[in-house]
C-alpha cells in the first residue's frame, strides 16, 4: 500500500514536470492594441516625371513583430505586400488606399489615406523650334551674353563696310 502511494506520488509528480516543460520560454504578451496610422508622399512634380508616384508608409504600434502587410491602392490594381510601397497611378483622380497589417501573434488591423491624383499644376512643355529652349527658359545671363556677342559682331561688320 505505501508502494502504491509513493507510485501514484511519483507519476503525478513526473506529469507536472512534463507539463511544465512543454510549456515555451517565451510569452507574447500585448500592451497596446495593435493599430495602423497611413501617410503618404507624392514623388515628382513637372520637372521630375512621373509626377504621379505615391509612396505610402503604415505606421504600425502595438504588434508583435513581424508583422505582413496588404496594401489595395483603390484603382483596381494588384495588391502589394511590401511595408511601403511606391504605387504610380494611371489615371487622375481621388483613391482611398487601405492596408490590412497582421503581426506575428494574429491580430489584424487596418489603415486608410485618401490620395489625390490631379493634373500637374506646371505649364505644358511644348518641344523647342530649332531645338533652341524657350526664351522664357533661359537664364538672364545667357541672354545678356548673346546680345553682347551679336552687338560686337555687327559692330565689326559696321566698321568693315565704313573702311571700304
Amino acid at each position: 500500500m505505501v508502494q502504491r502511494r509513493l507510485e501514484r506520488a511519483l507519476l503525478g509528480t513526473v506529469f507536472v514536470i512534463f507539463v511544465l516543460a512543454s510549456i515555451p520560454d517565451t510569452a507574447v504578451v500585448r500592451a497596446d492594441p495593435l493599430r495602423v496610422v497611413v501617410s503618404t508622399e507624392v514623388t515628382g512634380l513637372c520637372d521630375s516625371p512621373p509626377w504621379d508616384r505615391v509612396t505610402f508608409y503604415a505606421n504600425v504600434s502595438g504588434s508583435v513583430p513581424p508583422n505582413t502587410y496588404v496594401w489595395d491602392f483603390g484603382d483596381g490594381s494588384a495588391p502589394s505586400t511590401s511595408a511601403n510601397p511606391t504605387h504610380h497611378y494611371g489615371r487622375w483622380g481621388r483613391f482611398t488606399a487601405n492596408v490590412t497589417v497582421t503581426d506575428s501573434a494574429g491580430a489584424q488591423a487596418t489603415g486608410s489615406a485618401s490620395v489625390d491624383i490631379l493634373q500637374p499644376p506646371c505649364p505644358l512643355r511644348r518641344e523647342p523650334l530649332l531645338g533652341m529652349p524657350p526664351i522664357g527658359e533661359t537664364d538672364l545671363g545667357i541672354l545678356i551674353g548673346g546680345v553682347v556677342v551679336l552687338f560686337l559682331i555687327g559692330l565689326v561688320v559696321y566698321r568693315r563696310r565704313i573702311r571700304r
